[in-house]
């Protein structure tokens, strides 16, 4: 698609007069970003941002002092080319003149030259009309974008229009600067957003990137907005996907210098979730790419996750499924949802590193999701990148495989079981069994394995993956046992496994509930002293995938 005329945005400008001109009632407001320059020195921002520390140039900037400007008053600029004296006020970056649009007692708006050198500390001196000075030092680079906001404070709604053919345009903010509801289009029909900022014209092709709620969005352009000294334009497609999100947030990076987020509140319904089909035994590949469904993190962060959707079904009751999600290039997760009532997803679990499980240690950021389906349903998972890693693309492969198992009772007859290489495996190649109970909140439940083939490892955890209690070898004589206080009613998983790659041999487990700790360590993490090994950090250290659960949207029907 050709580039949007540029010249086609009277109205752009008109608006971005205001919102570079900033009014006496905010400073208040734009003041509170900054601690108060010292006497006799200056503090140096992105116009649109008020981001500090680095500015491009023939971009906008402003400083921030106490300026003496004649009779006190504050001054614009009446047109081009920008003076290089207004209201008495001179500015000098590196020693070159700077135009001037806006003086006053405390705030001066000017152009960096745009043949500012690059480097680092540029000494930057305004001054007054009384020819005192104040000085400052700011970085100079290639590329430090700044967005222009609507009530120009480098915050809430993003200054801009959208656009789905170059002609007509509508405004993304209302009159009193909230955000206005924008088509997402779609991606036969994209719908361009325009937005104005300063700091990345200068910036090599290929070195900005926009990213909307954490998605790269296809760039038609970016560079100089003709007519505004400074003012910078960029041309993006809103990405379709994120239909029915709210309000997201827009971020420019150029040069890997990132700007402020702006907002932009998109509207429509979510999309329908698209989901293949996945059968039990069966492995698929796949690939995680730009292109793909998105997931919002739900914590306002504008974080956001690339997933593939599967849906599988279970025909008996009291099962245990194991999706092992296996990737190189991505940090892998996997969320598991049951469809219920009016296709309303409810998140069962989510896992972002059992399938690292290896020697002693977690070797690899591979997912092996284990969850308790104690009733037959239709059941959807998502593979996707960790928490830790938000729009991560690249390869995998995912196999699902489901287990009959019926759950556990306390104070049962211990259960004489064995290792085998047929069982659960990691992708560090560690075996494992999994069982699972129903507990009670405040239960103190006990969980004790022992062996004479191996040093055996025992986790307890949440059927949702969150880990209540581990331990290895406990002893040193071929046993672990987590003593834990339920934190809550419902379905709880025991994972036994030898720690060890390729090992396999008998042991036993028993579940007891029990009337007390007594001379015992509760949710006990320690490994015996001097064993050599070293007992598993990464469950008790690390935090789960934390996603919410996905808002409502239509499940797609073949």
């Amino acid at each position: 698609m050709s580039a949007i005329p540029r010249m086609k945005r009277q109205p752009a400008r008109m608006m971005l007069l205001a919102a570079l001109f900033i009014a006496v009632p905010c400073l208040g407001l734009r003041w509170a970003r900054f601690t108060a320059a010292a006497q006799g020195s200056l503090t140096v921002v992105n116009a649109a941002s008020f981001i500090s520390n680095n500015v491009a140039p023939d971009s906008i900037a402003a400083a921030f002092g106490q300026f003496n400007t004649q009779n006190n008053q504050s001054f614009d600029a009446s047109g081009v080319p920008l003076p290089l004296t207004l209201g008495g006020v001179r500015v000098t970056i590196d020693g070159v003149a700077a135009g001037l649009f806006f003086v006053s007692p405390t705030q001066v708006n000017f152009a960096v030259p745009a043949g500012a050198a690059l480097g680092a500390g540029k000494r930057v001196v305004v001054t007054g009309a009384d020819n005192s000075s104040r000085e400052g030092a700011v970085d100079v680079v290639r590329g430090a974008p700044g967005l222009f906001t609507a009530l120009s404070t480098g915050q809430g709604t993003a200054a801009g229009l959208t656009t789905f053919d170059g002609v007509t345009f509508q405004p993304i903010a209302n009159p009193d600067g909230t955000e206005r509801q924008v088509d997402p289009g779609t991606t036969q029909r994209p719908n361009l957003l325009v937005l104005f900022g300063t700091g990345w014209r200068e910036a090599r092709p290929g070195s900005v990137v926009v990213t909307v709620q954490g998605v790269p969005t296809r760039v038609d352009f970016a560079g100089a907005q003709p007519g505004f000294v400074g003012l910078d334009q960029l041309n993006i497609a809103l990405p379709p996907e994120l239909a029915g999100f709210g309000s997201v947030l827009v971020k420019v990076t150029a040069e890997g210098v990132a700007s402020n987020s702006a907002r932009v509140r998109v509207g429509g319904q979510l999309t329908a979730l698209r989901a293949s089909q996945i059968n039990p035994g069966q492995a698929v590949s796949g690939a995680l790419t730009a292109d793909d469904q998105v997931q919002d993190a739900g914590d306002g962060s504008g974080r956001s996750y690339f997933f593939d959707a599967y849906r599988f079904r279970t025909s008996e009751a009291n099962t245990i499924a194991a999706i092992d999600l296996r990737a190189s290039q991505f940090d892998a997760a996997v969320i598991l949802y049951r469809v219920g009532g009016g296709d309303i997803l409810e998140q069962i679990s989510a896992d972002d590193q059992t399938g690292g499980l290896g020697n002693g240690n977690v070797e690899n950021n591979n997912a092996l999701l284990l969850a308790a389906l104690p009733t037959p349903g239709e059941y959807i998972c998502y593979a996707t990148s960790s928490d830790f890693e938000p729009n991560a693309v690249g390869s995998y492969s995912m196999r699902l495989t489901t287990h009959a198992s019926a759950p556990l009772a306390y104070s049962a007859t211990p259960i004489n079981a064995s290792i085998q290489s047929t069982d659960i495996t990691t992708s560090a190649n560690d075996f494992l069994d999994v069982y699972w109970f129903n507990g009670a909140q405040n239960d103190r439940a006990q969980v004790r394995v022992t062996s004479s083939d191996f040093a055996p490892y025992v986790r307890l955890s949440r059927n949702d993956g969150t880990l209540v209690g581990e331990d290895v070898n406990r002893d040193l004589a071929g046993s672990a046992q987590v003593n834990a206080t339920l934190p809550e009613t419902g379905i709880y998983l025991i994972v036994v496994t030898p720690f060890e790659p390729n090992k396999s041999g008998a042991y036993s487990l028993a579940l007891d509930r029990a009337s007390g700790f007594a001379g015992a360590v509760e949710a006990s993490a320690a490994a015996a002293a001097g064993t050599g090994r070293r007992t598993s950090t990464a469950f008790s250290g690390r935090a789960q995938v934390t996603r919410r659960a996905p808002q409502p949207r239509a499940l797609e029907r073949m």
